[in-house]
């Protein structure tokens, strides 16, 4: 694993700290599949999978970065394509 440096460790805990545990406390073992910072600024986070085995996985979109303590959430969810 790579050796993060100190500001980026301060941003994780901060961000484990501050948002996950409001934003993703239903998330199934507060996984996240991808995060993305659009153009814009804001950012959208995806879940791993629905929190009960259902078929919405939970969306979190951020108008700022997820670690600022004004950011506004919307809480989202989507219905992923099944598999064949």
């Amino acid at each position: 694993m790579a050796q993060l440096d100190l500001p980026e460790q301060m941003a994780i805990s901060l961000l484990r700290r501050n948002v996950a545990p409001s934003v993703m406390a239903n998330w199934r073992k507060k996984r996240v599949r991808i995060a993305v910072r659009m153009n814009d600024g804001r950012f959208l986070v995806i879940a791993e999978e629905a929190p009960d085995g259902g078929d919405v996985t939970p969306v979190a979109l951020f108008d700022r970065d997820p670690t600022d303590p004004h950011a506004q959430v919307k809480r989202l969810g989507y219905r992923p394509a099944a598999w064949i």
